[in-house]
């Protein structure tokens, strides 16, 4: 049953709708202005969301690091260096939702030590200007092009 379900178009688009109405929800939809993050659930302190995943946070970066050891590990059997980098956020630093998302930039950037791997910190390299987000994490034109520019000397670097 649940084969015959992953290949029907009509659960397909059921699922994906329901996605993006989660994600509308969530406020981090496509299209989102970058600035609507100050209304958010996660910067709102008397949220049940945020008050929820902040007593979640104990056990969800723990399970992140293990994802990232796991991506560690493959790279390694595989004979591939693996580079790692930062998820930048258009965020004011201050806001809980930077916190959050700079809680899991840092466990990646203290596994990345703790293992000697690259890695990139693009979350404190990118600026957060407007004109680089279309919402608060995916990126403009100018946002594929300055991460490109930022990064490209990076990854020469630890190519070399």
């Amino acid at each position: 049953m649940r084969k015959m379900l992953k290949q029907s178009e009509l659960f397909t688009l059921i699922s994906n709708l329901a996605e993006a109405m989660k994600s509308k929800k969530a406020n981090v939809a496509h299209g989102i202005s970058p600035e609507d993050y100050k209304n958010n659930d996660l910067n709102n302190p008397d949220s049940a969301f945020r008050n929820e995943l902040n007593q979640k946070l104990s056990a969800m970066i723990p399970a992140y690091v293990e994802r990232i050891a796991e991506l560690h590990r493959l790279c390694d059997s595989a004979g591939i260096q693996g580079i790692f980098m930062t998820q930048p956020k258009y965020d004011d630093i201050s806001s809980n939702s930077w916190k959050v998302m700079d809680l899991y930039n840092q466990a990646l950037r203290d596994y990345c030590s703790k293992n000697n791997l690259p890695c990139i910190d693009l979350a404190s390299m990118l600026p957060k200007e407007t004109q680089y987000y279309y919402d608060q994490i995916h990126y403009t034109g100018k946002g594929a092009e300055k991460i490109a520019e930022l990064i490209y000397p990076e990854i020469k670097k630890i190519i070399q």
